[in-house]
Formats: structure tokens, C-alpha cells, sequence
């Protein structure tokens, strides 16, 4: 019998006062960060990644260079250029049991149809700092990323903050203090307890 893959959901969030964790607004990213869009296609490059319609459409409908792609839909004559199309989290596990490793890359649906069969997870953890301690005054976002239940995960790679961007984003004015935002991020892993 031969091993099955490493499922892992990969992911950039912000995370809100509520611990919300922000992944998109509508079909869209809520910011651009050059640099972890390098750390994504690291990590994911000669891999294969899923994602749902609406990320592959958010592509410009092209498929990701030097991955196998494979995008789910419920419409049963979609066709997506270059790549595997199914129309289940299931097909397209199934669809990629003879890979080493598979990365589920959103979108918000996607990932709570795969966290029930995912081993790992990879957060690039967006950190908005301001002199009042304000989280995530900046983005906006109607998409999530589901949330991860300590009593399910442990984390494995706590992920060392390091500074992302300043004076990118508007200056606060407040109590004639001048608050300059800072972003710093960190990559976060998360693997499965055993039962």
C-alpha cells in the first residue's frame, strides 16, 4: 500500500480583535506583501496546490507555474486551462494520492472542506503595530480562515516576528500624537495531535 501525502493548508491571515483570521475580501487579497508571496511560491513550487474556483479565477484563470493545479467547482462544465478540474475536496485528495506532499491554498470554503483531512498547517501571521496597539485597523475582509482548536493542533513552528513594512500606510493622527504603522509578520506551523 503505498504512503499517503502530507495535506497541508497554506495560508496568509490577519488576525481581527475577535481572532478572526482574515484571508480575503470577496475574491480579492486584502493587501499585497511581495514577500510572502515568495515564501508561498517557495515552499509550494514543484508541488501540487488546490484551490476552489474562485482562487484559481483571482489568478487571472492561469494555473500556477511549475505546480500540478487542481481546482473544485460544483459546475460540472467548468474547464480550467492547464489544469485538473473535480468537484470535491475528496476527487481531488484522491486525485493527488501519489504525491509526497499536496498544499490546499484556499479559499475560505476550500479550507473548511480540507481541514478534517489536513496533517499540517502553514500561517504567515500579518501583525499590524501601532502605538495604541490597534490590530488590523488596515484590512478589511469578508473571507476566513477556519479556526484551529488547540485541543486538534499544536503548533511546531511558533515563528519569529520579523519586521514587513512601514510607512506603506497612512499616518494615524490621535491626541496630536503621530502613530506610524509598522507590519511585521511570522510563519506559524501547525501539525495534527495524534489521536
Amino acid at each position: 500500500m503505498s504512503k499517503k501525502p502530507i495535506i497541508v493548508m497554506i495560508a496568509a491571515v490577519g488576525t481581527l480583535s475577535d481572532n478572526k483570521k482574515i484571508i480575503g475580501d470577496g475574491d480579492k487579497l486584502p493587501w499585497h506583501l511581495p514577500r510572502d508571496l515568495r515564501f508561498f511560491r517557495r515552499v509550494t513550487l514543484n508541488h501540487t496546490v488546490i484551490m476552489g474556483r474562485k482562487t484559481y479565477e483571482s489568478f487571472g484563470k492561469r494555473p500556477l507555474p511549475k505546480r500540478n493545479n487542481i481546482v473544485i467547482t460544483r459546475n460540472k462544465n467548468y474547464i480550467a486551462e492547464g489544469c485538473k478540474v473535480c468537484h470535491s475536496i475528496e476527487e481531488a485528495l484522491e486525485l493527488s494520492k501519489d504525491q509526497e506532499k499536496v498544499y490546499v491554498i484556499g479559499g475560505g470554503e476550500i479550507y473548511k472542506q480540507a481541514k478534517e483531512f489536513a496533517d499540517e498547517v502553514l500561517l504567515t501571521e500579518i501583525i499590524d503595530e501601532n502605538y495604541n496597539q490597534n490590530l488590523f485597523p488596515l484590512f478589511t475582509g469578508t473571507v476566513f480562515f477556519p479556526e484551529i482548536n488547540e485541543s486538534e493542533w499544536k503548533i511546531v513552528r511558533p515563528g519569529k516576528k520579523k519586521f514587513l513594512a512601514a510607512n506603506k500606510f497612512p499616518i494615524i493622527k490621535q491626541k496630536s500624537k503621530v502613530a506610524q504603522r509598522a507590519l511585521y509578520f511570522r510563519v506559524v506551523g501547525y501539525k495534527r495531535k495524534k489521536a
